[in-house]
């Protein structure tokens, strides 16, 4: 019996020790205030970077080095493969590429194309040649998945009518995002108010980003497609008020976590005016 006490009273001393010693999860609090639109509104919540509940995937594309066309009609083995060079900021895509087949083209990437959670969407013009150019501009739209391994599929069609489907050559990149856990609460002057679980979190140095789904609100929040809130904070030190910034937006959930895991900015803005952030 007394060898039995002896070993549990030096477990017991272990764990302790091994508790004291354990680096807190990087987290986000806050309790605060802040006018925007003309309205003011007050936000409280507690984000913690955690391994332990829901993470997401941030997918670059950039290692894409080709796609292969196939139309739909054509024996499985007519395939038309364009090189790509694609760059990617944030969830926005460029780019360029080309076929070097008969006739060879050009093309570039228009504006608004997208890669979010694992959907892609792309859209491109041709520049060369003139046949694809004027009088009409041929566009090709792309809409695809990335599947876990990186490697892209889907569907594509083009002014004129020809569609079908195509892969990639090379793959994209996974980024794993930051998981978390933690609840925000929401709500202003005008009575709104919309209760969130956090999701997914990123803490750097004296900034925090976090998205939180909305559970339940007066608002239907909750049954929207766009029911995550994308939130980034800024602790500028003590005191809080004045000095501590805090911006939101609405987006769906693979937004979102993208936005958590690029560390974005969201589309509004505002200096607390009452209450602390506290980033540590």
């Amino acid at each position: 019996m007394r060898r039995l006490a002896f070993l549990l009273a030096v477990l017991s001393a272990a764990m302790t020790a091994a508790a004291a010693t354990a680096a807190p999860a990087p987290k986000a609090t806050g309790d605060y205030g802040y006018s925007y639109g003309g309205v003011q509104r007050h936000l409280v919540f507690n984000a913690i970077q955690s391994t332990t509940v829901t993470c997401g995937t941030f997918w670059n594309v950039t290692g894409v080095t080709a796609f292969t066309f196939h139309v739909t009609g054509d024996p499985p083995s007519t395939v038309y493969t364009h090189n790509a060079s694609l760059t990617q900021n944030g969830q926005s895509v460029g780019g360029s590429g080309g076929y070097a087949g008969t006739p060879p083209n050009t093309w570039v990437v228009n504006p608004g194309s997208t890669v979010i959670g694992n959907a892609l969407e792309l859209t491109w013009n041709y520049v060369t040649p003139p046949t694809l150019v004027a009088p009409t501009q041929y566009i090709m739209t792309m809409h695809g998945t990335v599947a876990a391994s990186g490697a892209l599929t889907g569907t594509w069609s083009q002014t004129g009518g020809a569609a079908g489907t195509f892969t990639s050559t090379g793959l994209a990149t996974a980024t794993a995002i930051y998981c978390g856990k933690g609840t925000a609460y929401y709500s202003d002057e005008d009575g709104a108010w919309y209760f969130m679980n956090v999701k997914a979190v990123s803490v750097a140095g004296n900034t925090a980003w976090y998205a939180a789904q909305i559970v339940a609100s007066n608002l239907g929040f909750e049954n929207l497609a766009t029911n995550y809130l994308f939130v980034k904070v800024v602790d500028n030190g003590e005191p809080g008020i004045g000095s501590d910034v805090t911006s939101g937006e609405l987006m769906t959930e693979s937004g979102a976590l993208a936005a958590v895991a690029a560390h974005l900015t969201p589309s509004a803005s505002a200096i607390i005016n009452e209450g602390n952030i506290q980033v540590h």
